[in-house]
Parts: C-alpha cells; sequence; structure tokens
C-alpha cells in the first residue's frame, strides 16, 4: 500500500515527484517531505537538495502472506500548530515547516502457528505512538493501614526522570472538586507547570477468554454488573472488551450506563470457549504425560496412545511437553497483541484509562507446568525423587530440558506491553477471575502434580499479570472470590490519585524513559506508573487511526469525503484500488503568505484486512493554496493507491487541519472481488 503523491510544476522549483519510502519496521524513519498541495494532492521540494525526482511510486503489496507496505511522508512540526488568527502573516518557510519524521514502530514478529486447524495469527501492525509534550503521572498514597492520604505537599515529593531530578512540576490532590479548587492555587508556584483540563475515568473491562473459563466469566460480570448498579461518577464512562482471538467492542466507551448492563446482561449467559483457549490449557497435556508415567510404572503394555512399552516414556513425555509449550506461547502471544491493539486504541481517549484485565491467570512462561512434571517424573528431583523408576533408564536428558523452556518466556513482551500501556495512560487492575480456588481451578483438577509443580502453576499464571499492574500504577487482585471491592476501586481510581504534571527537560527521542516518586513523609505506600515514552511528534494521527479501526467511532468536523476509484486486477493477482480524500476549502483555517491563501493538513490513513491483518500506517502533510482546488468540488483531493489481496479492507483515515487544529477521523470499507485470473477456468 503505498500513498502517490503527484506534482505541478512551479516557478523557481525543480520538476519531479517526492517520495519517501516507509521500510515498516521499529526505528525506521522516512525522508520527510515538504510542499504545496494542489488539486490531485500535488506537491513541490521546497527545501532546495532534500527532493528528489523520478517516476510514479510503485504500489506496495499486500502478499500471500498479508504483508505489507505503505509509502508516506512526515507529519507535524515539533512546534505547536499556528492557531486561527485574522490578519497574521505567517512567512512561508515556518508554514512549510510543519513537518516532521515519523517513526514506525512494528508491533510483533510473526507469531507461531497454533495448529494446521487454527485460524492465522494476527501479525504485520503497525501500532504507533503520540506525542509528548506533557507528562502526567497519577499517583495513588495511602497509609499504613491502607487509608488514603489527600494532604501532601509538592515539597514532600522527590521526582526523577531517569535518575535526573524533576524541580518544575505541579501536584494535583485526588478528587474533582478538591482538584479544581486547588490547583488555581498550586499553578501560581514558580515550580509549577499549566495543566490540562480534569477529565473522568474510563473503566474498560478486559474478558481474555483464551485464559477464562465460563464459570469463572460469569461470576466476574455478575459483580461488575452490581458494581455499577451501585453508581458510577457523572463523568466516568465504562467500555467493555471480549478476546477470543480478534478485539471484540461489546460496548464502546459509554456514560448510558442502562446501555453498559444491558450488555453485561446478554453477555452473563454467553460461553466463550474458543479452541486456542483448550490449547493454551496445560492439564491435556499434564494429563498424558501422568498416563505415560504410569503405564511404565505398572510396566503396561500396549498404549493407546500409540506408544508401546519398549518405547522410552521420558522421550515421549518431552515431546508432549515440548509441543504444549509451542501452542501456548502462540496463545499468549495472541493476547499481548489483543492487549497492545486495545491500550494504543485508547490513547487518543482524553482522562485517565483503568484497564480491568479478567482471566484466570497468562503464564509468564508458558507450558513451565508441563516440562516441570515431565521433568520431575524422569530425574532424580521433587517429590518423586524415592518413587520414579524412570531416573535411570531415559535418554532424555531431563535437566537439559529446563534451558529448553526458556526459549518461551514472555518477559520482553509483557514488558514492551507495559510501556505502551503509560504512553496511552493505562492502568492495570488484574482480577484472577478462578479466585480462591486458585491453579487447581486454573487447569488441573484432575491432574496428580508435585507441590513444585503446583508452587510454579501459581507463581506463573501470576507473575506476569502483576508486574503489569505494577509498571502501570494499577493493582492485582489474587486469592478472593469477591471482586466487587476491586472493581469498584478500579472504576475510582481517578477519584483516588494526585496527578503530577511536568515537562521533560530533553525533546522527544521516541524512547521509554523511567519514573520515579518517593514521598518524604514516612510510613506511607506510593502506587503509580513506572515510564512514560517520549513520543514523537505527528503519531497522535496515527494512534487516532489504530482507535477509529478499533473502536468504530467517527468524528468529522472538518466535512471530509471519502471515496474510492474502481477496483481492478493487478498483474500478480493482486486487487488495485485507490482511496480518494477531499477535503473542502470551507473547512480549512487559510493564513495569508504572500499574495495568495495557504493552509496545511496532514493525513493518515491505516487499514485492516478481511484476514485480520492490518496495514502499517501512512501519513503525509500537505500545505495548500486556495487556487489549487478543484473547482466543481472546491476540495482538495488526496489519493492513496493500494495494492491488495483478499476479499475486503477497511480503512480508516484521520485528517488534521494543522494551522486550525481540527482533526476528523472516518471508516470507509472498499469490498474486493476476486481477480479475473483467479476464478477464470483458463
Amino acid at each position: 500500500m503505498m500513498i502517490r503523491s503527484c506534482r505541478r510544476p512551479r516557478p523557481g522549483n525543480a520538476a519531479g515527484e517526492l517520495a519517501s519510502e516507509a521500510a515498516v519496521g521499529e526505528g525506521t524513519r522516512p525522508t520527510a517531505a515538504r510542499g504545496r498541495a494542489g488539486a490531485r494532492a500535488m506537491i513541490h521540494g521546497a527545501d532546495p537538495g532534500r527532493h528528489r525526482t523520478g517516476g510514479p511510486e510503485r504500489p506496495a503489496e499486500v502478499d500471500a502472506t498479508g504483508r505489507s507496505s505503505m509509502s508516506h511522508a512526515a507529519s507535524r512540526s515539533q512546534h505547536d500548530p499556528p492557531r486561527r488568527s485574522a490578519g497574521r502573516h505567517v512567512p512561508h518557510g515556518e508554514l512549510g515547516g510543519l513537518l516532521s519524521a515519523l517513526a514506525m514502530l512494528s508491533l510483533l514478529a510473526a507469531i507461531a502457528p497454533l495448529s494446521a486447524q487454527s485460524q492465522e495469527p494476527l501479525e504485520d501492525a503497525v501500532l504507533d505512538r503520540v506525542d509528548v509534550e506533557l507528562v502526567l503521572v497519577d499517583m495513588v498514597v495511602t497509609g499504613r493501614g491502607g487509608e488514603l492520604v489527600t494532604d501532601l505537599r509538592p515539597e514532600e515529593l522527590r521526582i526523577t526522570d531517569d535518575g535526573r531530578p524533576v524541580t518544575r512540576f505541579t501536584l494535583s490532590p485526588p478528587g474533582r472538586m478538591e482538584r479544581a479548587a486547588r490547583d488555581r492555587e498550586w499553578a501560581e508556584s514558580e515550580a509549577a507547570v499549566e495543566l490540562p483540563q480534569v477529565q473522568g475515568n474510563t473503566l474498560v473491562v478486559f474478558l481474555d477468554e483464551l485464559h477464562l473459563r465460563p464459570p469463572n466469566r460469569k461470576r466476574v460480570l455478575k459483580q461488575l454488573r452490581e458494581v455499577i448498579r451501585r453508581g458510577m461518577g457523572s463523568s466516568d464512562s465504562v467500555m467493555i472488551v471480549s478476546f477470543d482471538g480478534e478485539v471484540r467492542v461489546l460496548q464502546s466507551p459509554s456514560r448510558d450506563f442502562d446501555a453498559v448492563l444491558d450488555v453485561i446482561e446478554s453477555e452473563m449467559d454467553s460461553v466463550r470457549s474458543p479452541m486456542l483457549a483448550q490449547l493454551a490449557r496445560p492439564e491435556e497435556a499434564m494429563r498424558l504425560i501422568e498416563q505415560y508415567y504410569s503405564q511404565a510404572a505398572t510396566g503396561g503394555h500396549e498404549s493407546n496412545l500409540g506408544g508401546t512399552a519398549q518405547d522410552d516414556p521420558c522421550v515421549q513425555m518431552g515431546a508432549l511437553a515440548r509441543t504444549h509449550a509451542e501452542q501456548a506461547h502462540s496463545v499468549v502471544l495472541r493476547s499481548i497483541f489483543g492487549l497492545r491493539l486495545l491500550v494504543d486504541s485508547l490513547a487518543p481517549i482524553d482522562g485517565r484509562k483503568s484497564l480491568l484485565h479478567v482471566s484466570d491467570g497468562i503464564p509468564t512462561t508458558p507450558g513451565s507446568e508441563a516440562y516441570s512434571l515431565a521433568i520431575e517424573l524422569c530425574s532424580d528431583t521433587g517429590d518423586y525423587e524415592t518413587t520414579s523408576i524412570l531416573a535411570n533408564q531415559s535418554s532424555w536428558d531431563a535437566e537439559a530440558a529446563w534451558s529448553e523452556l526458556a526459549e518461551y518466556q514472555t518477559t520482553d513482551e509483557w514488558r514492551q506491553l507495559s510501556a505502551f500501556a503509560n504512553a496511552s495512560q493505562v492502568s492495570f487492575f488484574v482480577l484472577q477471575a478462578s479466585g480462591l480456588s486458585g491453579a487447581r481451578n486454573a487447569g488441573v483438577d484432575n491432574v496428580r502434580v508435585t507441590a513444585n509443580t503446583e508452587a510454579l502453576q501459581i507463581t506463573n499464571q501470576r507473575g506476569a499479570l502483576h508486574y503489569m499492574a505494577d509498571e502501570t500504577g494499577g493493582e492485582a487482585t489474587f486469592d478472593t472470590n469477591d471482586f466487587r471491592p476491586a472493581i469498584a476501586a478500579a472504576a475510582s481510581d481517578a477519584e483516588r490519585a494526585y496527578q503530577i504534571a511536568f515537562a521533560p527537560d530533553r525533546p522527544a527521542d521516541g524512547r521509554e524513559h523511567a519514573i520515579a516518586v518517593e514521598v518524604l513523609r514516612p510510613g506511607v505506600r506510593v502506587r503509580h506508573r513506572k515510564s512514560y515514552f517520549a513520543k514523537l511528534p505527528g503519531q497522535d494521527l496515527n494512534d487516532l487511526v489504530i482507535s477509529t479501526l478499533v473502536l468504530r467511532r467517527e468524528q468529522n468536523p472538518l466535512r471530509v469525503d471519502l471515496g474510492h476509484g474502481e477496483v481492478s486486477d493487478g498483474e500478480r493477482g493482486e486487487r488495485l484500488v485507490t482511496l480518494e480524500v477531499r477535503v473542502p476549502l470551507t473547512e480549512l483555517a487559510l493564513l495569508p503568505v504572500e499574495d495568495e491563501m495557504q493552509g496545511s493538513f496532514t493525513v493518515a490513513v491505516g487499514g485492516r484486512l478481511s484476514s485480520g491483518r492490518f496495514l502499517p500506517i501512512g501519513q503525509k502533510t500537505l500545505s495548500v493554496r486556495a487556487a489549487d482546488v478543484e473547482a466543481e468540488s472546491q476540495s482538495f483531493l488526496y489519493e492513496v493507491e493500494m495494492a491488495l489481496r483478499g476479499s475486503e479492507v477497511q480503512l480508516a483515515v484521520a485528517v488534521r487541519d494543522e494551522v486550525g487544529g481540527d482533526v476528523a477521523h472516518l471508516l470507509h470499507t472498499i469490498a474486493l472481488a476476486e481477480p479475473a485470473a483467479a476464478t477464470s477456468s483458463d
């Protein structure tokens, strides 16, 4: 997929087409484009020596595996865009300087297939970040007895940014009424920075169907219903999401709590147990492993599992453990993918976002339970030391299996997810829905396990989720069947939190930076997120594209019109189509530049194929002249050429007026019929 920019010659400028090749991958930075837009999105090189000439760009394709690329140019100025100002003269160079480089962050590497029958994994999504001008850190402070501490003063805090002291910041107190009253006082201090408007809390309920049993799901939904019936804040909203391999928004963020309750009622008896969930659970693999051991221990003859007494049972056990680990690892990566997609889509929503993660637990090292059981049964370790008859009879190296298990660690993926959640101001509140029944309810009810294996399972199922809660300033709830206090706490967390605001003393670099907050008052406990992203300019539109695709919410203050040309056959079996983006002149803010009126707008385009794969996001900023509009529509036309495979593509387009500041974001679906060559009988 590519964005084509045509060019109209202008006196004093060399003819040629400005292009930027987008190599999708972490750390890739496309060439910045600079120029003016005409009736056909025509641009000029405005920076001598920076433009390049040549023929039209070739459309990048989505191949048989769904991989794709997009040509694009970068978006925003490193400075705030000028606002509407009657009579203000903006030099041509300043308006041209609205363009800057955009960094693309690739989401995940390919996820290993789960089985020959399982659906293809979601991959190739490029989920980008928004730019940071002010770092906001929500902080909850409690005393020795768990009571809230609400009377802290700024001088009682010591804040560091990557170990460097932060001396200029603002501390807003908990509670919206108190915060509004005291913000005015604290904003007058020398250490204060200008604060954004206080927003409500968004409670996002995430049901991980891949790691959640239906009875436990229903129990949590019942208690969620009770908490909402008791009452929510008037400025708060609730969102409900189900993930069964795909992100399914059951209820978009809403303050209509009756509608939210209707969704909960409709989901109460819904049984969602996808095949992927079966692959993630360890009990079947553990049951087979123990069955191999029992047959060997009793000297059984023919096995109904296909083995014989002459087979090496430990080799078979190791193979079973490895197969389960591969499958469970793929399922965990898929859950992380869904969470990453969701937290990115939440970035454009103002205010605090509390993500209530509901599951029976997610393993940090998938497959460790099955591996641990096989190792104990086939070695002189653990509870089977005095009974194992296989320890000295097998060719399988049980101890070496521990290093093999390390291949399935997901620690790095969880760390990345926590950083992206912090970048979107999303805090994780974790509920282990299996409750007091613990590990056995989570997967091994009918399997005899050793104390070591059971302890490992409990730790493994909780470790990553506890980490997510701690890193993002949330809380984790384990070993209880009453989830109502935890749900209520997540819903009201914005009311309990101080808010720290400071401006970093470095330019945005697209990297993660550590935050540490120390309260000098003794005997208190502090909870806050541990990092932030110094996000690059212009990336807010990319998050808005993802949010539009996932949440399916549109807004069009610029009256942007989307359309597309005819779908045609490509040379290699792909389908060719051109997206048309029309931006009305009457909706753009224009400023006098020399002898004409000029403005600037940025277009970001992304999409999702019918296979579930995401197209990379392309973005380009264009300077426009009133003289360059289409005579008939009085609009600027911008085109995106795409070469795609599949039956349908859903596109999301975000357009920002860089002068006036208005932003539109819309969806557009294109049906892609099969190429004629594919249906021909020749």
